[in-house]
C-alpha cells in the first residue's frame, strides 16, 4: 500500500505522464513526499520518473512508478520561456505582493500573507488553548513546520537573488545585494532559534510559547526588511512594483 492506494499505479495515468513528457510538458505531482514536485522525464517506458523533487538532493530523482503520490496536475499549453531578467523581475513583483497584502477570502477560508501571517501566528501562540487537544497539537505541529519553511525559503532566497544579480543594470545590482543582505540576516536569526521551535510537545509550556511570542516579534521587522530594497530594484529597472495594503513601515523604521 502506497499513499493509501492498494495496489499499482493506473496504467492509464502512466500514459498519460508518458504523453505528457513526450509533448515537452513537465508534470507537477506529488513524489516522495506531500510537497509538489515536477516529472520531467521517464525510463523504462514510464516504470520509473525522473523527477525534480523537493526532499530529494539527487537531480534528478528516480522515482518508481508505484511511488507515485496521488495527484497530478497536467500542462495543457506551454507558453514563451521568460528571460532569467523577466523571471527575476516577476519573482520580485510576487514577494512584495504576498508581503503586503494582508490576506485574502476564498471559499469561506482566511489566507494570510506576510506580516499579517506572522502577526496572526502570534495571535495563535498567545491563545493557545490545553483543553482542546486536536487543535493544540495541530498549532504545535504548524508552529514548527512554519519556522522551519521560512528557514528554508529564506537560504532559497540568498540563493536565487545572488544568482541573478548579473541579470539587472548596476544600480537595481547594488539594491538586490542589500536585500541579499537582508535575507542573510533573516537566514542567521531563524537559524538560532530553530532549536527553540522544536521544542518536544511534551516540554511546549506556556513560557516556552511566550518566548517564540518575542521570537517572532522581532521576526516582523526582519522578514519586512527585503521588501523595500525589491522595491528599489524595480524602480532602478524602469518596472512598477504590485499595488498592496498592508504599510510595512513601522516594522522598517524601527
Amino acid at each position: 500500500e502506497q499513499w493509501g492506494r492498494k495496489g499499482p499505479v493506473p496504467e492509464e495515468v502512466k500514459e498519460k505522464i508518458v504523453a505528457s513528457i513526450n509533448a515537452g510538458k513537465p508534470v507537477i505531482a506529488y513524489c516522495s513526499s506531500l510537497d509538489l514536485g515536477l516529472i520531467v522525464g521517464y525510463k523504462d517506458d514510464g516504470k520509473t520518473l525522473l523527477v525534480h523533487d523537493y526532499g530529494k538532493d539527487e537531480t534528478p530523482f528516480e522515482l518508481p512508478l508505484d511511488k507515485l503520490g496521488p495527484m497530478q496536475f497536467y500542462l495543457e499549453t506551454v507558453g514563451t520561456i521568460p528571460s532569467p531578467r523577466e523571471r527575476l523581475l516577476e519573482s520580485l513583483k510576487l514577494a512584495i505582493l504576498h508581503g503586503r497584502r494582508g490576506k485574502t477570502e476564498v471559499v469561506g477560508r482566511t489566507y494570510y500573507y506576510g506580516d499579517t501571517a506572522i502577526g496572526e501566528w502570534i495571535k495563535a501562540l498567545e491563545n493557545a488553548d490545553l483543553r482542546n487537544k486536536e487543535k493544540y497539537q495541530v498549532l504545535y505541529q504548524a508552529n514548527g513546520i512554519n519556522f522551519a519553511t521560512l528557514l528554508d525559503c529564506r537560504k532559497a532566497a540568498v540563493e536565487f537573488l545572488d544568482n541573478n544579480k548579473v541579470n539587472v543594470n548596476p544600480k537595481a545590482a547594488r539594491q538586490l545585494s542589500k536585500a541579499i543582505e537582508a535575507c542573510e540576516r533573516e537566514v542567521k536569526f531563524l537559524e538560532k532559534y530553530l532549536p527553540l521551535f522544536k521544542t518536544p510537545l511534551s516540554e511546549w509550556t506556556a513560557d516556552v510559547r511566550k518566548k517564540q511570542v518575542g521570537v517572532l516579534e522581532k521576526l516582523r521587522k526582519l522578514d519586512a526588511a527585503p521588501i523595500t530594497f525589491f522595491e528599489a530594484v524595480l524602480k532602478a529597472e524602469g518596472e512598477n512594483a504590485p499595488e498592496v495594503t498592508v504599510d510595512l513601515t513601522p516594522w522598517i523604521s524601527e
